[in-house]
């Protein structure tokens, strides 16, 4: 729909009564709270975050946390979590309770940053509908690269020349002035606000005193501005004391948890520490003509593509794997590196494709490595993965630089293929990484009485076994063993291994 229709639903959504689903877990010493949103209220605190506009969802988050305390007092430990765009209300909850408590711990996975709702800018006198369309008209002015200032520029600056808004001596933070706020201090003086707004609106859209006049009537909502100013006095606060309670781990291709500023530590886990700065270039270099589901797929990834990082058991991610403070990680620590049990289930799962496409290329690999020559498996590993950066847009080059003769000789093999591989860009920096004799040992041949078999996987403990990422592409962990047909090759079964 037009920016019109989207900035009504969001001043709907705003008006109403929404529920917020939290999950609640606890053992001896810990609570664990965790914020879910669904898809429309995902897309409702997106808006609400980057144009700056608090809402009531916030609220709920830090009545739930508060309960939580009320209820079970500050002996525990509480960890908030949130991935996506509920990472916002983690950090929301966080830093307006974030004094009550030494300790409290919040983490989010590809969370949203808090963006605009650090900083008064305008938009936030003239409601939801109008602050949203003023926001978008920011956006677009950038996009255009017009050199004209946006209206939101105009109205932060009238806004600040009349003394409305001001900035704190480091320059980081605006609020409300003292004399536009009742006598409480935490809620503003509307009847004397509201005509320095009319006064600044008909400057700044050029219209005349009466249209102005209305225009505030009808959208000025002290709520908002009553919220966000409550927001950032506490952030104030927060920053000295508890700047190092909020964590976010991203990967580096989620592009709207980097565009909005976090509050708190950021670990990009799929970068070295040094690279980090690199970032914001790479995104801006990520092609522009990628279609709209293809970005989908970047900015909403799944919680779930963060459990490959976790150590399961000692050296499981390799000897270099270290842990955000850049230590040797325990079990259970999210680490820079994914774990061998993840990248076997990858492998696994290619050569399943590959037996389904073709299955007389695994009967020539398998001649290949009698030869001695491991690691055309290995390069045709990579190569599928390089298409499912192509599939996702990630690169754009027509022929995405094979390097195993296999797809040298028929570079249409993976035609077809409808599934990618989420982690694909990490997996192959890190196989890149691997020594030769590392790579080996993902994967296994057996030659027996009952034929040849490829060994693939890991696990066969049924309690150990799992499903990586299953929101995207699932993988599992299983060990298999699959069967090579050397003389018939049209015969595609696969025998799981009986123990």
């Amino acid at each position: 729909g037009s920016l019109e229709e989207m900035a009504q639903w969001f001043q709907e959504k705003a008006g109403q009564e929404t529920e917020l689903k939290v999950r609640v877990s606890s053992d001896e010493d810990t609570i664990n709270i965790s914020y879910k949103l669904d898809r429309e209220q995902g897309s409702f605190i997106n808006l609400a975050v980057a144009a700056g506009l608090p809402v009531a969802l916030f609220d709920k988050a830090e009545e739930e946390y508060r309960k939580q305390l009320e209820e079970h007092g500050t002996g525990y430990k509480y960890i908030l979590t949130g991935s996506g765009n509920s990472g916002a209300l983690v950090q929301y909850a966080a830093i307006v309770c974030g004094n009550f408590l030494e300790t409290d711990q919040e983490i989010t996975y590809n969370g949203t940053g808090m963006g605009n709702m650090l900083k008064f800018r305008g938009n936030e006198f003239l409601g939801y509908k109008t602050g949203l369309l003023f926001y978008m008209d920011e956006l677009l002015n950038k996009e255009l690269q017009k050199r004209k200032m946006s209206i939101i520029e105009k109205l932060e600056f009238a806004f600040i020349d009349r003394g409305i808004i001001f900035y704190d001596e480091d320059g980081q933070y605006s609020s409300i002035a003292g004399k536009y706020r009742l006598k409480n201090g935490i809620e503003v003086d509307a009847d004397k606000l509201k005509p320095e707004i009319a006064g600044i609106i008909q400057e700044v859209l050029e219209l005349e005193r009466e249209k102005a006049e209305e225009l505030v009537e009808k959208n000025f909502d002290p709520g908002i501005i009553e919220l966000k100013m409550r927001l950032i006095e506490r952030y104030r606060v927060y920053k000295k004391w508890a700047e190092k309670k909020i964590d976010h781990y991203l990967l580096s291709e989620n592009i709207t948890a980097q565009l909005n500023r976090q509050s708190g530590q950021v670990f990009l886990i799929d970068k070295a520490k040094r690279d980090q700065d690199k970032l914001l270039q790479e995104l801006i270099n990520i092609p522009a003509n990628m279609e709209k589901e293809q970005l989908g797929q970047l900015t909403g990834q799944d919680i779930g593509l963060f459990a490959p990082f976790v150590l399961l058991e000692k050296d499981g991610n390799g000897p270099e794997a270290l842990n955000k403070s850049g230590k040797k990680p325990e079990i259970g620590q999210i680490t820079d590196k994914l774990s061998h049990d993840y990248l076997k289930a990858v492998i696994k799962k290619i050569v399943k494709e590959l037996k389904t496409l073709d299955s007389s290329v695994l009967k020539e690999l398998f001649i290949d490595c009698q030869r001695g020559n491991w690691s055309e498996l290995l390069l045709l590993a990579r190569d599928r993965l390089r298409y499912s950066m192509k599939q996702r847009g990630i690169i754009t080059e027509e022929e995405p630089g094979y390097s195993s003769k296999t797809l040298r000789k028929s570079p249409e093999l993976f035609e077809g293929l409808k599934e990618y591989y989420p982690l694909d860009r990490i997996i192959i920096g890190q196989l890149d990484n691997m020594s030769f004799f590392d790579q080996l040992r993902l994967i296994n041949w057996k030659v027996s009485a009952d034929g040849i078999f490829l060994i693939l996987g890991s696990e066969t403990e049924e309690d150990n076994i799992f499903e990586y990422h299953s929101e995207t592409n699932p993988l599992d962990n299983k060990l298999e063993e699959i069967k090579l047909e050397l003389n018939e090759p049209s015969n595609n079964r696969i025998y799981g291994s009986e123990k």
